[in-house]
């Protein structure tokens, strides 16, 4: 059996701005830029475990894995998304 955790820090993320509902042009210059730009830049950080259980018996191999993973999503708007597995 192997068990692993890990933490990792996205400093930068780039995502489609799915927000975006002027064109980023001179007549909509007053608009925020979280309305007309088509990328947006996220941090994040996911954190998660891995399991892994292995069992071999002559020419017979079965493998079992199982993840867990939570992901946090922020970006400049200030706006945040935590994703989290079904329960």
């Amino acid at each position: 059996m192997n068990i692993e955790g890990y933490y990792k820090n996205f400093s930068q993320l780039e995502n489609i701005n799915r927000d975006k509902i002027f064109t980023d042009d001179q007549a909509h210059a007053d608009k925020p830029d979280a309305q007309k730009k088509d990328f947006i830049i996220e941090t994040g950080v996911a954190k998660g475990a891995d399991m892994t259980l292995k069992y071999e018996h002559n020419n017979f191999y079965l493998w079992l894995v199982y993840s867990q993973v939570l992901l946090s999503r922020r970006w400049n708007s200030g706006i945040s998304t935590e994703l989290r597995p079904p329960t």
